[in-house]
């Protein structure tokens, strides 16, 4: 019995505080510069995510040159994006400049 309780208690933690946000969405006005301010939240997190991951080599070493296939990938495939503004062609230049480099 203790075992579903508290199932059913971590069940209520974990689903309020995912969706009382949402149910109180519409009642809420925030201002301005908040709304400003939380549109560059996604950027954020996503740089937040991917530039370790571009700057390090295999090894773990701080690797911020040329040698570094995941730095020059990523750079052409900004370029591609910047350029084109096309996602499918962005993904398949960047995973076809890193698998080019990584062969040589």
């Amino acid at each position: 019995m203790n075992e579903i309780l508290l199932i059913l208690g971590m069940f209520l933690v974990t689903y309020s505080v995912r969706l009382l946000p949402f149910a109180l969405a519409e009642r809420l006005n925030f201002p301005y510069w908040l709304q400003n301010a939380l549109s560059f939240v996604p950027v954020a997190a996503l740089t937040a995510i991917i530039a370790p991951i571009i700057m390090y080599d295999d090894q773990g070493n701080f690797s911020p040159g040329l040698s570094n296939d995941q730095l020059v990938a990523s750079v052409i495939a900004f370029a591609v994006a910047y350029k084109t503004k096309h996602l499918l062609l962005t993904v398949v230049a960047g995973l076809a400049a890193f698998f080019l480099l990584t062969l040589l």
